[in-house]
């Protein structure tokens, strides 16, 4: 499930570093060799081998060093204080949320001021993910999810797109490409570009979803409102798009024939295709030549079928489009 804290044991509050390689196996001794970081520990990300972010109970976030063991809680400087969540980039950076909504961009030194040199993002903020140094995913308070980019601090908020509302979680993959989950349960992959119509281009993953982990874009583990866990694979990093089958029609003048336009992943709802002639030499379904025509490809199927019924003259094409879907092309050439 997206989140903007670091994986974390809720229950777990000393904190401990287990070295299977060096020490022996796991699953031989429980516990097995390690040594105590720290401890009152509310979540943690591991920088490296040496270097950890530690949030504590106290709402304190200390970054913390090795060797580890020997003093808990080990050599450390404090970074910032009533800390909600955070997000490390680098040893020298990492985004802090505070307990008042307000999120920042904090660099080192540490532990020579606190809070130490810092740029404001945004504020009324819930959740976030940096995707690199100069853009970040927002969530705010109201639900609403948001696309910002640096420079940060001096505007607030920050330039940004709204890629989402009723957003319950999320996930980016990079930063063309999110998963989002929504209040209703339903897990949706979106697309760039953001900020143009809202919701993005979309496809859905699953419904009554209450977590999720991507693995990479075609695979993740979604865990049900039902408590079952599943793994998923599909198509989520490619764009909804159209078709046709056959891809182009070659015949004589004053053709007849069938054609199935096609969509590139299976939609939640009904899809209403509609089909545009490029001139006035073509007829659809016996309409006035030059007039759209619609079909409708319904929920959980990938196609439908449609009918040229003739050409006048000339090579034409019929244009195939949809809400959110990537326009199709069906060449139509004369050979006589």
């Amino acid at each position: 499930m997206a989140t903007s804290k670091p994986s974390r044991r809720s229950t777990l509050k000393p904190c401990w570093y287990s070295r299977g390689v060096d020490n022996g196996p796991f699953g031989v001794n429980v516990p097995p060799a390690r040594q105590q970081v720290d401890g009152n520990v509310q979540a943690f990300q591991a920088l490296d081998t040496q270097n950890v972010l530690v949030l504590g109970q106290d709402g304190n976030l200390w970054l913390e060093f090795s060797p580890f063991g020997v003093n808990v809680p080990p050599a450390r400087q404090q970074v910032d204080g009533n800390v909600q969540a955070f997000q490390a980039l680098d040893i020298q950076t990492v985004l802090v949320l505070g307990t008042d909504g307000n999120l920042w961009l904090e660099s080192s030194p540490f532990g020579v001021n606190v809070p130490p040199a810092r740029q404001q993002v945004d504020g009324n903020v819930q959740a976030f993910q940096a995707l690199d140094n100069q853009t970040v995913l927002v969530l705010d308070r109201d639900r609403n999810l948001w696309l910002e980019h640096g420079p940060f601090g001096v505007n607030v908020p920050p330039a940004r797109q709204q890629v989402d509302g009723n957003v319950q979680a999320f996930h980016g993959l990079d930063i063309q490409t999110i998963l989002v989950l929504g209040q209703d349960g339903n897990l949706w992959l979106e697309h760039s570009p953001f900020g143009v119509n809202v919701p993005p281009t979309r496809e859905m993953i699953d419904g009554n979803v209450q977590a999720f982990q991507a693995l990479d874009n075609l695979t993740g583990l979604v865990l049900g409102t039902d408590g079952n866990l599943w793994l998923e694979h599909a198509r989520f990093g490619a764009p909804p798009s159209l078709s046709f089958t056959p891809a182009s029609f070659t015949v004589g003048r004053g053709l007849q024939g069938s054609v199935r336009v096609n969509i590139s992943s299976i939609s939640p709802t009904d899809v209403t295709v509609t089909l545009s002639p490029a001139n006035a030499n073509i007829f659809l379904d016996a309409l006035q030549p030059g007039t759209p025509a619609m079909v409708t490809i319904p929920r959980g199927d990938t196609s439908a079928g449609i009918r040229i019924v003739g050409v006048l003259s000339g090579n034409s094409s019929v244009t195939a489009s949809a809400a959110r879907f990537q326009n199709a092309v069906l060449p139509i050439i004369i050979t006589r």
